[in-house]
């Protein structure tokens, strides 16, 4: 299972929003995230900066921070993401803001599915969330979409089919 894990990294892209940061960090602390996690902060707020850099904070996360400019613009987001791809060693990827939360499983069904069917290069799984009716009021809901493939070998026929098969990419 360790090959499966140094696999893959995920690349935690911040720009403020400093309470969801902490949340995601106790998550993935409280579950023993077994991944390698990159940190890449292009926020204002310093005191995230302080508390990451501490490492006994998050002791069972293994993680790098790297701090950015502030994201000012697009051109500064994405050269940010450049940049901390340029660290990552591992043959997989995934991407995350501080409002995503992986289930391990999930992850690991993906990169074995990577390892094993080499003429992908990429594959997600389903998307659930939270969905309020009133503050006291709410579910889990996976929600139920079709997945198709995009994989023809002609570019237009791949936008075309997901233009019309419309899912999320990122």
């Amino acid at each position: 299972m360790k090959d499966i894990y140094d696999s893959l990294t995920i690349l935690l892209l911040l720009k403020d929003r400093s309470e969801l940061t902490y949340r995601w960090m106790d998550y993935a602390n409280m579950i023993e995230i077994p991944f390698k996690v990159i940190i890449a902060d292009g926020g204002k707020d310093k005191t995230i900066e302080n508390t990451l850099l501490d490492r006994t904070n998050y002791p069972h996360v293994n993680y790098e921070y790297l701090r950015y400019p502030y994201d000012k613009t697009y051109p500064d987001y994405f050269n940010k993401v450049v940049s901390s791809l340029s660290n990552i060693s591992s043959k997989y990827v995934v991407l995350a803001s501080n409002d995503d939360f992986f289930i391990v499983d999930g992850l690991v069904k993906s990169v074995k599915f990577l390892l094993e069917n080499s003429e992908y290069s990429s594959c997600r799984g389903e998307i659930g969330g939270l969905f309020y009716r009133d503050w006291n009021d709410y579910d889990f809901r996976v929600p139920s979409r079709v997945l198709y493939d995009i994989d023809d070998k002609i570019a237009s026929v791949r936008i075309k089919k997901h233009l019309e098969y419309y899912q999320d990419l990122w």
